[in-house]
């Protein structure tokens, strides 16, 4: 019984991990196309969308190393 109470636990807690993932990539993205956008004034020569399109993948992988150290820095203390 405790077994099959941890597996599930330790399965929430990954949906979990990759909620977040996605939503501090979808908010940070987010800011990346404001800034892109406002960046345009001043000669930027990419659109917003265009940026953040970009910066979805690099950012989405960011997000999920650090997570991960954190994650591992957590549990090894």
């Amino acid at each position: 019984a405790m077994n099959r109470r941890q597996q599930l636990q330790l399965r929430l807690q990954a949906t979990v991990e990759g909620l977040s993932v996605a939503a501090i990539t979808y908010y940070i993205v987010g800011l990346v196309s404001y800034l892109a956008k406002g960046a345009q004034a001043v000669g930027w020569p990419f659109s917003g969308e265009s940026t953040a399109a970009v910066a979805i993948p690099v950012v989405a992988l960011a997000v999920w190393w650090s997570l991960r150290r954190l994650h591992s820095k957590v549990f090894a203390a």
